[in-house]
C-alpha cells in the first residue's frame, strides 16, 4: 500500500480506496476508460516517442512493432501473427488502440483513476509487476518521460 501511495503522489492521483487484491486483477471498468480524460492517440504517440521505436526492430525480449509489444501482449488483442506487428501497420494501429484502452482500464482498476503516468508505468513495468510493487527507478523515469511527452504534445 505504501508503494501505491508513493506512485499516486508521483503522478498526482487523488486518494486511493483500500488495497487491491489479486482477485481484483481484472478489467472491471472498460466502459469508464473513455471518461478518464485521456486522449488515446496522444497517449500512443507519447509512448512511441519515449520507446524511440523503429517499427522494424526487435527488442531483447522479443518486443516488436511501434509500441514494442511482447508476443503475449500482442496475442491478447490480435489473432494475427506477432511478426506482423512490424510490417502490418493497419493491424498494429488497431492493436494500439485496444491496448491503450486496456492500459487506461488497468490503471483505473489499480489506482481508482487513470493518468498518462500510470498508463505508462503499466506499459513499461507490466500489470503484474505494478500490482506486486516491483517498479524500479528506470520504469518510473520512463513513465515520467511519457508524461512530459504527453504534456508537450499539441495533437499533431
Amino acid at each position: 500500500m505504501k508503494l501505491i501511495a508513493t506512485i499516486s503522489r508521483w503522478f498526482g492521483l487523488s486518494a486511493l480506496v483500500g488495497t487491491v487484491h489479486a482477485s481484483d486483477c481484472e478489467i472491471k471498468y472498460p466502459q469508464r476508460a473513455a471518461t478518464q480524460g485521456i486522449d488515446i492517440p496522444r497517449l500512443i504517440r507519447s509512448l512511441k516517442k519515449v520507446e524511440n521505436w523503429d517499427g522494424h526492430s526487435v527488442g531483447a525480449k522479443g518486443e516488436r512493432g511501434p509500441l514494442q509489444m511482447r508476443k503475449a501482449t500482442w496475442k491478447q488483442f490480435s489473432t494475427a501473427q506477432h511478426y506482423l506487428a512490424e510490417v502490418e501497420w493497419g493491424e498494429a494501429r488497431k492493436v494500439e488502440g485496444q491496448y491503450a484502452t486496456w492500459l487506461i482500464s488497468s490503471a483505473f482498476t489499480i489506482y481508482g483513476e487513470a493518468t498518462p503516468g500510470t498508463c505508462a508505468l503499466i506499459h513499461t513495468a507490466g500489470y503484474g509487476n505494478v500490482m506486486k510493487g516491483r517498479v524500479g527507478k528506470a520504469k518510473r523515469e520512463f513513465a515520467e518521460r511519457v508524461v512530459n511527452c504527453y504534456k508537450e504534445d499539441s495533437g499533431r
